[in-house]
């Protein structure tokens, strides 16, 4: 890990730099073998934290290559809630959520739409669980908040997808008792309901928008 680190630092250290396909892929492999480790303890937190800001030096997420492979096992690992501890389960959601946001187009569209789904579903499981701390709730609600600026929302109708979302942010919201949370749940709302594009268009306001 030490040597792909290496190659990758001065790249990573550069605000607008993108790494090269091949020192991507073997810095990500490394990373995937630290955290998938069951001895990992401390190190999975670090190797987290390292594959997130390569996901923000990424060009691309293609599902065979490294680095959606580390997706691929994240998305597993929240799923069946194999990452118990608080500091890298909420470092995994924040990750996962960089990676949706930055990445997500122009990619193997069926793939990672499934990965995608995935992810929303453990990340509403997270959100609305109270066995979760605040910080992992935080970082899950991110996730589904840049999942937002992903979907294509016509006027009639909703992809199934953001009902999921809308509903589960909505549904107890009143009685959130965090407040970075009680917003992220409204800001998750609020790009349903009135996507971006009607302001930027100067669209009617969606029938859902209407209701509420």
């Amino acid at each position: 890990l030490r040597i792909a680190l290496d190659k990758a630092t001065p790249i990573l250290l550069r605000s607008t730099g993108k790494l090269p396909n091949d020192v991507e892929e073997e810095v990500c492999r490394e990373l995937l073998n630290v955290m998938g480790r069951e001895d990992a303890g401390s190190m999975r937190t670090f190797a987290l934290t390292v594959f997130r800001i390569v996901v923000l030096h990424s060009q691309a997420w293609e599902p065979n290559a490294s680095l959606g492979r580390c997706i691929g096992w994240l998305q597993e690992q929240l799923s069946h809630d194999k990452l118990v501890n608080p500091a890298p389960r909420s470092m995994a959601w924040l990750a996962v959520s960089n990676a949706v946001g930055t990445l997500l187009k122009g990619t193997s569209a069926n793939h990672t739409t499934e990965v995608v789904h995935g992810l929303v579903d453990a990340a509403i499981a997270d959100l609305t669980s109270a066995e979760h701390r605040s910080e992992v709730r935080q970082a899950a609600c991110a996730l589904l908040y840049n999942t937002t600026l992903t979907l294509s929302i016509g006027d009639d109708d909703l992809p199934d997808v953001a009902v999921s979302m809308i509903c589960a942010v909505l549904e107890g919201i009143a009685h959130e008792s965090d407040g970075t949370i009680k917003l992220r749940r409204m800001m998750v709302a609020g790009r349903i309901i009135k996507p971006a594009n009607d302001f930027k268009r100067g669209r009617r306001p969606s029938a859902l928008s209407q209701i509420l």
